[in-house]
């Protein structure tokens, strides 16, 4: 075909002539087969036309002439190489031109051969790697399994592994065998199904089994064998899925269990606090606890799904748990802890904020590791509408007027009697210059709703704090609950450590006495106090603090019969009463020295005569506020 080519454009161009043609195809034969093979029409007009010519140049040519002029072409290259010569008086351009026709043809062979390369090679390539040759049906095939597999009720026929597991996954409940869990347990009882835990399944393993019984019926020497023949031949085989129950799913159900029947033990208590009331306490009966063997519970259940039993009534063990604190423990051991008691001199509004806040911490119930806030009991200090009225405050370092004053003498009333009933102190802050109404160092500031009073009960009975202001300006409260024997009563003791320019400090300890005798202590803390022109080194000893009252010990909750028309009438009392709060109201802090006293009666008396104002203050910050 490409011989064919270049003599048709040879033909159409004329290019070249014959004998260049015999020299480049290698005979005048050749040139005759290519040319008669040759399907250019114009080609066949041309051969017989110059087949014509030529008849007529030998019979006017003589035999010279025609020597010249022919070239046998059987004769060896160097006689061939006369064509090139010019003839008939042409000149050496006609060569040129002739060499340059041959470099061209040269080329384009060259062209063609590559052609013929490249398609060749593209042709074998794909003979070689072709999806239909016999090679690739021996590696490529897609396995499916046979028509009919059925596996525990479920068809996997002419499925793929992955399209089989996949069915296999979306029927998990089939595999279920139906199961009724009954559990008694302390006289209720609890029901489980076979839906309720959670499973393994092998389905992995039972197509790995499956695929490997399975024999192919695909020829993989037929070449036109598709992927879709190369199914497994034992169709009518049926396997079964196993759906193992999991560890954590009993054990949970077990959880489940113990949170249905397991029941802490109630300790016995007391269910109503009426403070002041002739019967203080009423009394709740203990309450048993109960709680399952869930050992015992998670073997029966495992046991169970090891079974082929369908069915089970399991009879759960447990154990009845007894209260720790029976009712006749608390009767005995709810007792008077401490009663503290202190005077104010605090303006008529301020003696009332006494009064309302201690009425909001009336009745207090501390449960055992509770902590009782004394910001939470009294609500937001700082509004009239929960009673509040402008009283003394100290604000950015001067005593001044502002909603809320005098509840830090309410806040550290209640402070000296928790310090003795042996509660842990949570949070206490002290005032920026030392108070009268208490010992130094056993003062507690508070400001809603930042500086806060915190109290916790350390034992495992209740404690109650009851507390008023009686007699019109006499703070008193006391505080009930479970005494530790390992002590017959607390005192507390202060000392100063330092004094500078500008401040001084005491530190205040909680000492417990047993047989008259000290057995331990427990620092409270160290309280700074400043100094100014206005107000001096205060210092009031806590040794023999008089404000520190008796109790009545006695695990009878009744009152004393001359607290009992107190507690009737809210602020009536009785003659002894009266003559034990005139006696309180008489007291004075004792100075340490005469200087001290008179600096304390001064700071009492600003007290008592300031002008009322809003602003309050931190006694930690003079910019902050704080309730004197």
């Amino acid at each position: 075909m490409i011989w064919g080519d270049i003599l048709k454009a040879n033909h159409n161009d004329n290019l070249i002539n014959n004998d260049e043609m015999v020299d480049i195809c290698g005979n005048k034969e050749n040139i005759e087969e290519v040319y008669e093979n040759s399907d250019s029409k114009e080609y066949a007009d041309n051969k017989g036309k110059k087949s014509s010519e030529q008849v007529q140049d030998k019979s006017d040519n003589s035999p010279d002439d025609a020597a010249d002029t022919l070239v046998d072409i059987n004769q060896p290259s160097a006689g061939r190489g006369k064509r090139f010569k010019p003839a008939n008086g042409g000149s050496s351009d006609n060569l040129k031109k002739n060499k340059k026709k041959i470099v061209i043809i040269t080329s384009a062979i060259a062209v063609a051969v590559l052609a013929v390369v490249s398609v060749a090679g593209f042709v074998i390539y794909n003979l070689a790697f072709s999806p239909s040759s016999d090679n690739s049906k021996e590696t490529n095939y897609v396995f499916r399994f046979a028509e009919g597999t059925v596996v525990s009720g479920v068809s996997i026929g002419n499925k793929t592994v992955e399209q089989a597991k996949e069915i296999l996954e979306e029927n998990k409940d089939k595999f279920l065998k139906p199961l009724s869990i009954s559990i008694n347990a302390n006289g209720e009882v609890i029901q489980f199904n076979e839906k309720d835990f959670e499973y393994t399944y092998d389905i992995d393993e039972v197509l790995r089994t499956i695929k490997s019984d399975e024999s192919y019926t695909a020829d993989k020497s037929d070449k036109k064998a598709s992927a879709s023949e190369n199914i497994g031949t034992t169709g009518m085989s049926s396997y079964v899925i196993t759906a193992t129950v999991t560890e954590d799913s009993i054990d949970n159900k077990v959880k489940e269990v113990e949170e249905t029947i397991n029941k802490d033990a109630v300790n016995a208590h007391v269910s109503e606090f009426k403070p002041y009331a002739e019967k203080r306490f009423t009394y709740a009966e203990a309450e048993s606890g109960y709680k399952i063997d869930s050992e015992d519970l998670t073997d029966k259940i495992t046991g169970f799904f090891d079974s082929d039993a369908s069915e089970i009534r399991i009879e759960a063990e447990g154990e009845s748990i007894e209260a720790d604190i029976q009712i006749d423990d608390v009767k005995s051991n709810i007792v008077q802890l401490a009663k503290y008691e202190t005077v104010s001199y605090n303006t008529a509004n301020g003696t009332n904020n006494m009064e309302v806040s201690l009425k909001a911490c009336n009745g207090s119930i501390i449960e055992p590791d509770e902590v009782w806030s004394f910001n939470k009991c009294t609500g937001d200090s700082n509004l009239e509408e929960n009673g509040y009225l402008p009283a003394h405050v100290i604000s950015d370092g001067k005593l001044v007027d502002g909603i809320g004053g005098g509840l830090c003498q309410s806040s550290s009333t209640i402070y000296n009697a928790a310090i003795r009933a042996n509660m842990d102190i949570e949070e206490r802050s002290n005032h920026k210059w030392a108070s009268t109404y208490v010992p130094t160092g056993l003062d507690a500031t508070i400001d809603y709703p930042g500086l806060d009073l915190k109290l916790k009960n350390p034992t495992d009975y209740q404690m109650f704090i009851e507390c008023k202001v009686y007699d019109g300006n006499v703070l008193t409260v006391s505080i009930w609950g479970y005494k530790s024997p390992n002590y017959d009563e607390i005192v507390t003791e202060n000392k100063m450590l330092d004094k500078g320019k500008s401040s001084y400090s005491v530190e205040a300890f909680r000492v417990y006495i047993k047989d008259g005798k000290e057995i331990d202590r427990e620092s409270l803390g160290k309280s700074t106090y400043d100094l100014d022109s206005d107000h001096g080194v205060v210092f009031y000893d806590a040794e023999n603090d008089s404000h520190a009252k008796s109790v009545n010990s006695s695990s009878e909750e009744k009152p004393k019969k001359q607290e009992s028309s107190n507690t009737e009438s809210g602020n009536s009392q009785s003659s002894a009463q009266r003559q034990e709060s005139s006696q309180s109201s008489q007291e004075k802090p004792k100075p340490q020295s005469s200087t001290q006293h008179q600096e304390s009666s001064t700071q009492s008396s600003e007290e008592e005569t300031q002008p009322p104002t809003q602003s309050q203050s931190h006694e930690s910050d003079p910019d902050e506020n704080e309730e004197e």
